[in-house]
């Protein structure tokens, strides 16, 4: 497979997993707070384990049913794109749809000119 199609499927894939992310955190329905946090390691120049310095970092604060309605929190990761959270919901899954179909049709063409995955 050519080095462009490679790519190109990594950036798919990349992006596939980010909007699946966004609609399984869009069911959490919580609040995006963006916290400062401590590593933990002892030997950090920064916090020296203890202090909150290092951050902000974009947490989802959502409440949840199955633990007595306390407030859990998930990581989003620092490249996670925020904007995919208020993004309507249908526009979201149309999306996914293009990727995947996207993704089956760089495949399909790879397969027919029988070049090995």
């Amino acid at each position: 497979m050519s080095q462009e199609r490679e790519k190109r499927l990594e950036q798919l894939e990349r992006e596939k997993h980010m909007i699946e992310k966004a609609l399984l955190l869009r069911r959490l329905k919580g609040s995006v707070v963006w916290e400062k946090v401590s590593c933990g390691k002892h030997c950090c120049k920064k916090c020296g384990g203890i202090n909150r310095v290092h951050g902000p970092y974009p947490y989802l604060h959502f409440y949840d049913a199955s633990c007595e309605w306390k407030v859990r929190k998930r990581y989003l990761g620092k490249s996670f794109d925020l904007t995919l959270l208020t993004c309507p919901k249908t526009e979201l899954e149309e999306r996914l749809q293009q990727i995947q179909a996207e993704e089956r049709e760089i495949l399909r063409t790879t397969k027919r000119k029988g070049v090995k995955l």
